[in-house]
């Protein structure tokens, strides 16, 4: 197995464990209806706890598989320092990204014409504005030609690092899985 398969079957378990707590919550108490209709002997129904009648070995079975889980953690753990690295790197390298994109994205302007306007007082002391003409131009403040060379150079530095983290996934990992995916849990409960 290798260590995506196993990070996919610890879902797995995650699941079928939510399953077996919400049974133990429905099964925690047995519930016993005495019906009492007026002219009939009293008919008593039980609930039907099916193959869940033993709570004690639910409860016993939902902490073996905890108890695997735990294991699997360990399991990964030991590959998990490095695939975190990674990741954080792809991370900062994409925000790396993002900001370039946002910086060569700008329009830029050459020439343009306006208006701008100050405050200041006429003969009688009012506040009056006073307007006056502004010509606005643009130019990169950077080298595009660098900027989009070290976009280059992140992109393939990221998928350097994608291409590890898929190695390091694809990569063997010393476990035996005790269910096949997709049994139910009742098939799961049953084989215990």
């Amino acid at each position: 197995m290798n260590l995506k398969t196993l990070m996919r079957y610890d879902a797995y378990l995650r699941e079928k464990i939510g399953e077996a707590d919400q049974q133990l919550r429905n099964f925690a108490t047995k519930s016993t209806a005495i019906h009492k209709i007026q002219g009939q002997e009293p008919e008593i129904i039980t609930t039907d706890m099916g193959v869940y009648s033993d709570v004690t070995g639910l409860l016993v079975f939902r902490m073996g598989l905890a108890t695997d889980r735990q294991h699997i953690a360990e399991v990964v753990e030991k590959h998990k320092g490095e695939l975190d690295a990674l990741v954080a790197k792809n991370i900062v390298i994409r925000d790396a990204i993002s900001i370039l994109d946002q910086m060569m994205g700008v329009r830029l302007y050459t020439k343009q014409a306006g208006w701008g306007t100050v405050y200041g007082l006429n003969v009688a002391g009012d506040s009056v504005p006073i307007k006056y003409p502004v010509e606005t131009s643009s130019e990169l403040a950077y080298d595009l030609a660098i900027a989009r060379d070290y976009k280059r150079e992140l992109m393939k530095e990221a998928e350097k690092n994608s291409e590890e983290i898929e190695k390091i996934k694809a990569s063997e990992v010393q476990y035996v899985p005790l269910y096949a995916f997709g049994m139910s849990l009742e098939e799961m409960y049953l084989q215990k």
